[in-house]
């Protein structure tokens, strides 16, 4: 089975709790899955999303 989960915070709140920029491109999703570009917050990039596709350990499987 794929995993899905939800990112329901708003932009405003990981402002606030991650001391980041806001994201013109970042809207919450009830429904996030492997393969859909997702916001992320890394080392690289502290200050604001980079945005990945998600991934799935059993499609790394092959």
């Amino acid at each position: 089975m794929i995993e899905r989960y939800t990112i329901h915070s708003t932009i405003q709140q990981l402002v606030t709790r991650f001391n980041i920029e806001e994201s013109p491109g970042y809207k919450p999703s009830y429904n996030a899955a492997p393969g859909k570009l997702l916001p992320v917050i890394t080392h690289q990039s502290p200050q604001g999303f980079s945005f990945l596709l998600g991934h799935c350990t059993q499609m790394d499987k092959g």
